[in-house]
């Protein structure tokens, strides 16, 4: 375990500790130790007391750090928020279930958060918990690494039978093999999977449960969140908008929306009207998560900087966002950005005068039979008609967005607005639903609702320097509008996955026809790996393995 307040230079040193040797240190002497060194401890089996602490200094933080740890308590949760250039931490801490090595340190650099990434990923530690936070302009990490989940709760025994659903086909058993395997050995309570070849469904079934307790079985007509597949969606309808001559890629999108910044004195960066509707598809609009933040994310931080309710809608992001520098020039980069395409969903209103959901509804999904898709809601109770239940890792929680100031949640209900994501991450469905989508672009001249033009600039490489590799040569891959896209000869495989805490999804379009969508109720394997990151390839070689087609 590392705790300690992280000082520029400082050089640590990895000292292992057994549990039992920590136990025969005093208090004084543990918590002297924590100052100079980086400990690596061995979590002790106990029963499960869980402690919860608000808005503790850095120093107090260290402290109850020292304290709970001596008594064999590791942290489930950390929160951090920022008052006058002060960071204050929210904790809960519990006691594990299992042993496991682990590894923890706040209020660190950029750079130290750097290097600890690298080291503990070379110790084949995960990180679990990672907050970012920012004093005085200057960033801080809290990093929580772990072996593996701080639950032993076993979802399946590997001597349980897996509950399937939907019609087995024989000759694509290596489907059936890898879904059943794939859940026992990853512990994830429910998956449902489609495939598509040659614009016909061959497969749909559903394997595990949606709901561990009451258990339920999953359905093929289970819906899930499906997250990032949900931007393919919107570029759909930017493009058909295109079509209907009531857009143009090349709009700027402030000219199109009329927001006011939230701060009338605020410094506005002039490059903001340079964004046009092509850099938000394509994801080269300037903003960068991984250099500030996602505000999309930033529920409460944003709603007090504007003084309104929490959670905050779309539009009052957008105006938050207004007031805030892009980390780079527009058209310059490829920066994966939530917040671009929740832009897109307000030019969609805009420019119809329907709300996205209701456009997106009536003329994207319903010309290629889709009917029951809608934008999710963010709490527990108002999960829709044959919604799953979604399932965090190590049954983490978090402050409520949605409801009392100190109301924890489990982490997809209620830690962040999922109703404020729609454009870019709202919409819940079947795998179905999302394979009859891929499909609607297997043969780009019979599409209900995009021409082979507008399905061909879907596809097409970005302007340079975008899609470029470190020589300048065409990258292997790229983003397109929505998509993700590998060339393949004279045609090419494009791909989305999509994450949220407690939900993983996949979809996947190939170039000899084939079309499948994977939708997971937990977001992360038992190794920290995303489920439909690991299952990708596997899908891959289930399919090599099909030697008839139905």
């Amino acid at each position: 375990m590392t705790y300690m307040l992280p000082r520029i230079g400082h050089q640590t040193k990895m000292i292992p500790f057994t549990s039992r040797q920590s136990n025969r240190l005093p208090l004084w002497l543990l918590s002297s130790i924590a100052f100079h060194m980086t400990c690596l401890f061995v979590a002790p089996n106990s029963d499960g007391q869980t402690i919860e602490l608000k808005h503790l200094t850095v120093a107090q933080f260290q402290s109850s750090f020292d304290k709970h740890v001596n008594l064999g308590l590791l942290p489930r949760d950390i929160q951090v928020t920022v008052k006058k250039n002060v960071p204050l931490y929210d904790v809960i801490f519990e006691k594990p279930n299992d042993k496991f090595r682990w590894a923890a340190h706040h209020h660190m650099s950029d750079v130290h958060f750097s290097t600890n990434l690298a080291k503990y990923d070379k110790q084949k530690l995960v990180l679990r918990i990672h907050r970012k936070y920012s004093v005085a302009g200057k960033q801080f990490h809290v990093g929580y690494w772990a072996q593996k989940p701080i639950s032993s709760k076993k979802i399946w025994q590997t001597d349980v039978t897996i509950p399937q659903s939907g019609k087995a086909v024989s000759q694509l058993k290596p489907f059936d093999d890898l879904m059943v395997s794939f859940l026992k050995s990853n512990q994830i309570p429910g998956a449902t999977i489609a495939i598509t070849r040659s614009g016909r469904l061959v497969y749909s079934r559903g394997f595990g449960v949606s709901e561990i307790a009451p258990k339920q079985s999953i359905s093929t007509g289970s819906r899930m969140r499906i997250a990032s597949l949900s931007k393919p969606i919107t570029a759909v309808a930017i493009l058909r908008l295109v079509e209907l001559g009531k857009l143009s890629l090349d709009d700027r999108v402030f000219e199109l929306l009329d927001h006011l910044p939230y701060a009338a004195n605020g410094k506005i960066d002039l490059r903001l009207k340079e964004i046009t509707v092509i850099h938000c598809l394509q994801h080269t609009a300037g903003w960068d998560r991984n250099k500030s933040y996602d505000p999309m994310f930033r529920p409460t931080q944003i709603a007090n900087a504007l003084s309104v309710d929490c959670p905050p809608g779309p539009d009052h992001i957008i105006r938050f966002m207004l007031n805030q520098p892009l980390d780079h020039h527009p058209g310059t980069q490829y920066a994966y950005s939530n917040f671009g395409y929740s832009v897109l969903g307000r030019v969609i209103e805009k420019i119809t005068g329907q709300r996205y959901e209701t456009f997106v509804q009536e003329n994207i999904l319903e010309p290629i039979g889709i009917s029951q898709m809608q934008i999710g809601k963010t709490l527990a109770s108002q999960r829709a008609d044959q919604e799953v239940r979604y399932y965090a890792r190590g049954n983490s929680k978090r402050r409520s967005i949605a409801g009392g100031p100190d109301e924890w949640v489990d982490i997809p209900y209620g830690a962040w607005h999922v109703e404020s994501m729609d454009a870019h991450g709202g919409w819940i469905a079947t795998a179905e639903d999302m394979v009859r989508f891929a499909a609607a672009f297997d043969k780009p001249e019979d599409s209900p609702i995009l021409t082979r033009e507008s399905i061909q600039k879907m596809f097409a490489r970005p302007k340079k320097p975008i899609g470029l590799d470190n020589k300048g040569m065409p990258s292997p891959f790229f983003y397109g509008c929505g998509w993700l896209v590998r060339p393949a000869g004279n045609s090419q495989n494009t791909w989305h996955n999509g994450l949220l805490e407690g939900t993983s999804t996949l979809l996947v379009r190939r170039h000899d026809g084939l079309n499948w969508a994977v939708l997971f109720n937990k977001s992360h394997c038992l190794d920290g790996k995303t489920a439909a990151g690991k299952i990708d390839a596997l899908l891959h070689q289930a399919a090599k393995e099909v030697k008839n087609w139905p």
